[in-house]
């Protein structure tokens, strides 16, 4: 009855009262509240990834995928199971009834479905993945373009992702537009036959030199020392200088007599592309509890200002995940 009588004898000071906590509601949930700009939804479907290495595509089908579509095939709230074999990996796809609220119940589910044949999978292979699909979208697109030679554009994007990597809130940084680096050896037909040389002896020749092993401890009176030996490969032109045998006149025959030995990119399987100029594009996610707006703040703030090396050769140039072109 007291609060009664004195809202409506005080009606200036309620009001008052309600406009402080409303303002302080808004205040909390504008300074707390995580920020989206593509809010991460299901699709509705569930995923079983499998790995077993070195696995042909026929054995990765037989020994796991059919054994795993099988017993799935019980648990209640599935409609259809697509799947896919390929090399050392099993992809299996559940899509869900319309209406299935409990998507996490369906997954146990699986799991558990999973575990009740563990024994009856090769022993080598990994344990089954299960996971829920969700669209994610990143947040935002780092572009790196210029005049330079792939070489150095790859190094600066290395560069920046490592430095986007160390950002709060940040789960995972994609590379678009270029590929692994490789060194090709482009043997000579003409060169194999006149020094007497088949492919596999280049191969063996290549595999004994490009070796990182571990070679044990070192116990001295000031402690002890790992020792490693390292005889690793890491540019074309040391390649070039691998010795594949001497030569009847005292000499000794390398890899660049009888082959070519080029330093170059992995065939990219995608196009990064910016303003319709070649680039690499870092597609940045965020995690789940991360902030899209302070993740891109500490993005412009940090990388775009002190990664780029030449600002007449290279730049970089963020856009609007809504807005990234990364197809060809």
């Amino acid at each position: 009855m007291f609060t009664t009588r004195m809202s409506v004898n005080n009606p200036v000071f309620v009001n008052l009262v309600v406009v402080v906590i409303l303002a302080l509601g808004i205040g909390l949930a504008v300074t707390t509240m995580n920020r989206e700009i593509f809010p991460e939804f299901s699709l509705d479907m569930i995923s079983v990834t499998t790995t077993f290495s070195n696995a042909s595509p026929e054995e990765m089908e037989k020994l796991i995928t059919i054994k795993l579509e099988d017993e799935i095939d019980d648990v209640d709230g599935i409609d259809t199971i697509e799947s896919e074999s390929r090399e050392g990996i099993s992809l299996i796809t559940l899509k869900l009834q319309s209406g299935v609220e409990d998507v996490s119940r369906v997954i146990n589910d699986v799991q558990t479905a999973i575990d009740n044949i563990r024994n009856e999978l090769p022993r080598e292979a990994e344990n089954p993945v299960v996971q829920e699909l969700k669209s994610q979208f990143p947040v935002i697109v780092l572009s790196i373009y210029g005049k330079l030679n792939p070489f150095t554009l790859k190094n600066i994007a290395d560069e920046v992702e490592e430095e986007i990597k160390r950002i709060p809130g940040v789960s995972r940084v994609r590379v678009v537009g270029v590929g692994d680096r490789e060194v090709w050896v482009e043997v000579d037909p003409a060169a194999l036959e006149r020094y007497g040389l088949a492919i596999g002896d280049i191969e063996r020749a290549i595999e004994a030199k490009n070796l990182n092993l571990p070679g044990g401890t070192l116990k001295t009176a000031r402690g002890e020392y790992l020792v490693r030996t390292v005889g690793e490969v890491t540019r074309a032109e040391e390649l070039e200088q691998v010795v594949l045998r001497a030569t009847p006149e005292g000499g000794i025959l390398t890899v660049g007599q009888v082959a070519t030995v080029r330093d170059t990119f992995e065939e990219p399987t995608t196009l990064g592309r910016f303003n319709g100029r070649p680039a690499i594009n870092l597609q940045v996610s965020k995690e789940k509890k991360g902030d899209t707006i302070a993740i891109a703040n500490s993005l412009l703030g940090s990388t775009l200002g002190s990664t780029t090396t030449s600002p007449s050769t290279s730049e970089t140039a963020s856009t609007p995940s809504s807005r990234a072109d990364t197809s060809g």
